[in-house]
């Protein structure tokens, strides 16, 4: 948010102070800042930090406010990344300038953001396909760290973030079979924090991790609102070596991953708001390297499961790109389930009835292990106007063929193959 306020001339001299901890959380924090004179207090919550002045200046002049960006570049060497969140209750010498703005109640009011709580999306980028990653500068965290993303997906399993570095030392956060995983090594051998969800995230919904690292080497992942915490005796220090591998891998490089990381492949989906350890980089600008197809935005799956999308039965699978039909519980196939099913069975194996009120079954039998006067069917054979049996081919296969339901009495069949061997096809059972 950037709010300008037209009045007064530029400060003096900077002084900094510094409060709280661990305020990335999510929730709601109050700052106060108060000035008499010289001395300085910063309040956030109930942490309290105070300061003095240096020389002889004791007033302070003003020519604009601004909230959520700082466009002032000449007394700090770098420019910290625009606040991302929520502000509220903004008051500067008795005076509610975000209200005042809300309301139309000041001269010049400058509005990049927008009234209301919500959820925020901040720089959605799309990796569209498992082979799409991208690489940034390493990661910085060798004391603590403090790791925020959103992301959205369909898939089940795939690589989000992943940093070797010396020695055995490394983190990885993946995808597996829905549910968040954070690997890591800092040198006492590999431990994994599985987010306990209470179901499976490639739900093309918007999920929040925050996963820290504190100096007692106290681990925390959180997905949404349910945390899981570690601590981890020996090494502290995470010392990180070359690029910051996100959503994927070069392909070469999954048949040498830590052990306990369990993706090989890479993350197909969104993610957004990605903050590691404070820095917020813009994915596709700061890239040292790209591959695949990696768009800015997150529009997700052109084609959603409908309740028609899948016949008979079919169970619809939603996917980044569209939808699979999964008709292994059902009597046909194809791509939605429309195509009667077949079953190849033959007589060495066990053969279990089957049923379908369409369909149609294939029996095939080696001649030489059935050179007996009698074969009987144990299931039910179904057919509306009766059975086709093909003689043997070249590879010795007698096979019989039956479609649709029909039969109202016990179907009994006699073949003779040509050396005079009588096969007797029986069926015991009516169509059910």
């Amino acid at each position: 948010m950037q709010t300008l306020v037209k009045e007064g001339i530029i400060g003096k001299g900077p002084e900094t102070l510094y409060a709280g901890q661990k305020l990335n959380d999510n929730e709601w924090h109050t700052v106060r800042v108060v000035r008499r004179g010289k001395s300085l207090k910063l309040i956030v919550d109930d942490d309290v930090a105070e300061g003095t002045m240096v020389g002889d200046h004791t007033r302070l002049e003003f020519h604009n406010i601004e909230t959520g960006i700082m466009t002032e570049k000449r007394y700090i060497s770098v420019i910290p990344s625009s606040f991302i969140g929520h502000l509220q209750s903004l008051m500067f010498n008795g005076m509610l300038y975000i209200d005042l703005c809300k309301n139309g109640d000041i001269d010049y009011c400058e509005l990049k953001a927008r009234f209301g709580l919500r959820n925020i999306i901040a720089d959605p980028v799309t990796f569209k396909t498992k082979s799409s990653y991208l690489s940034l500068a390493t990661l910085q965290a060798y004391t603590s760290m403090h790791l925020f993303f959103q992301f959205k997906t369909t898939s089940a399993d795939g690589f989000i973030l992943f940093n070797s570095g010396d020695g055995n030392d490394f983190i990885a956060v993946e995808l597996v079979k829905g549910y968040i995983h954070y690997v890591f090594d800092l040198g006492n051998g590999p431990n994994v924090i599985k987010g306990n969800s209470d179901r499976p995230l490639n739900d093309n919904q918007w999920h929040n991790v925050v996963i820290t690292r504190d100096n007692s080497n106290t681990h925390s992942l959180k997905v949404d609102t349910k945390v899981v915490t570690q601590v981890i005796n020996g090494a502290k220090n995470l010392d990180l070596k070359g690029d910051l591998y996100i959503a994927g891998l070069a392909q070469g490089m999954y048949s040498n991953l830590p052990k306990l990381v369990a993706s090989r492949d890479g993350f197909q989906g969104c993610l957004a708001s990605v903050d590691l350890n404070g820095r917020l980089p813009d994915l596709i600008n700061d890239a040292l390297h790209r591959s695949g197809q990696i768009e800015r935005g997150c529009e997700g799956p052109s084609t959603t499961c409908q309740e028609d999308s899948c016949a008979n039965q079919g169970i619809c699978n939603q996917q980044w790109e569209g939808f699979t039909c999964d008709c292994s519980m059902t009597s046909y196939s194809g791509s939605q389930c429309n195509d009667p099913y077949c079953s190849q069975t033959d007589i060495g194996r066990a053969y279990q009835p089957s049923y379908f009120d369409s369909g149609c079954i294939n029996k095939s039998w080696q001649l030489e292990i059935m050179r007996r006067r009698e074969l009987e069917m144990s299931g039910s054979v179904v057919g509306k106007v009766g059975t086709s049996l093909q003689l043997p081919d070249l590879a010795g296969n007698l096979q019989m063929h039956a479609e649709g339901c029909g039969f109202q009495n016990d179907l009994e069949s006699s073949f003779f193959t040509e050396d005079d061997t009588e096969l007797i096809l029986k069926d015991d059972e009516k169509c059910l």
